[in-house]
């Protein structure tokens, strides 16, 4: 099935085709209208897990932001690549009175203020 998203895989110039990890072509392979209206001949695979994959991660809820910290100081000019980011993503650093260090939402081998145990509103 070629993708449907755009996504043009390097080098060969296939596009994506992945349902699993591209919204999109989840719905192509799985959605009779989906598929006809992106050009497909309306057969569709039924994947009970494939559709229970996607249920999950567009039923979850968004965290709500929590508060600055009272610890949270001013940015320190360095900054640290996010492991679970996709690309080359550099996360800042600001100084903490109570870690010394830290980034605001990510964990990058510094405190965190998302996860932290520590973090008191102002």
């Amino acid at each position: 099935m070629p993708g449907v998203c755009g996504l043009r895989l390097r080098p060969t110039g296939a596009r994506c085709g992945k349902p699993r990890e591209c919204h999109l072509c989840f719905l192509y392979e799985t959605h009779e209208g989906h598929n006809r209206v992106w050009g497909g001949d309306g057969r569709v695979r039924h994947d009970p897990e494939l559709a229970a994959h996607w249920d999950a991660i567009l039923t979850t809820a968004p965290q709500p932001r929590r508060e600055p910290c009272r610890h949270l100081g001013a940015e320190t000019g360095e900054r640290r690549e996010c492991p679970s980011c996709t690309g080359n993503v550099q996360i800042k650093l600001f100084a903490c009175a109570k870690h010394g260090v830290c980034s605001v939402a990510r964990n990058v081998g510094a405190a965190c203020c998302a996860t932290c145990p520590h973090h008191a509103p102002p």
